[in-house]
């Protein structure tokens, strides 16, 4: 079950700044570009690494600002946070998403399934919930 603002996966997070008519820093817009082909959730570090790429490299600290601001204008949102890291994803209005969270390793691992995401909420349903935001799991590897 989808939002009904829900946008295409493919779609970049120019595109959606375009869209929601946000403008962005210069700054914003080049951290933004780590999003552009991440095909997974994306901390801090990651995003700094990506753009690190690029000259002049931005400090770490600059990159923390430009996610903020990334965030308060709707086109990012914290996807998961397994201990003292946050990993954001573009925030396409979805809510087909299940994360699961290394709770060992800090690792995050996204399911992309209507279906599994359906019965979840039929689970609930049946115990007198909805889901209220995406679906986040704390797991660990059997041995």
């Amino acid at each position: 079950m989808s939002a009904p603002d829900e946008l295409p996966a493919d779609l970049t997070i120019q595109e959606l700044a375009k869209r929601r008519q946000v403008r962005l820093s210069r700054t914003a817009s080049r951290v933004a570009m780590a999003f552009t082909d991440a095909r997974t959730l994306l901390d801090a570090m990651t995003v700094w690494t990506l753009s690190a790429s690029q000259a002049p490299v931005i400090p770490l600290t600059t990159v923390y600002r430009a996610l903020r601001e990334l965030k308060t204008k709707g086109l990012i949102k914290v996807a998961a946070v397994p201990g003292d890291r946050m990993y954001y994803q573009i925030d396409r209005g979805d809510q087909d998403r299940i994360s699961l969270i290394d709770a060992a390793g800090q690792a995050v691992t996204v399911i992309d399934s209507p279906e599994v995401v359906e019965k979840i909420q039929a689970l609930l349903a049946a115990e007198g919930f909805i889901l209220a935001d995406e679906i986040h799991f704390r797991v660990k590897r059997r041995d």
